[in-house]
């Protein structure tokens, strides 16, 4: 039986969980290439919430600025 992380499709993070005993490390296991696409999926919507944000500021800035 294996769990995988629940953020994204993509399961980067896979941890076994094996009926042997309570008390025993569960093997987990890394898919790093998922990992990178996922954190830069991340990246990618971080970046565009900060420049929509930014070129709102500025937008208001300027209109604000402007000689009535």
């Amino acid at each position: 039986m294996a769990a995988h992380n629940t953020a994204s499709p993509l399961p980067w993070k896979t941890v076994e969980f094996l009926p042997v005993c309570n008390m025993c490390p569960l093997p987990t296991s890394y898919n790093l290439s998922f990992f990178i696409l996922d954190a830069a999926f991340y990246d990618a919507i971080g970046y565009v919430i900060v420049l929509i944000y930014t070129r709102r500021v500025l937008k208001q800035k300027g209109s604000s600025r402007e000689p009535k």
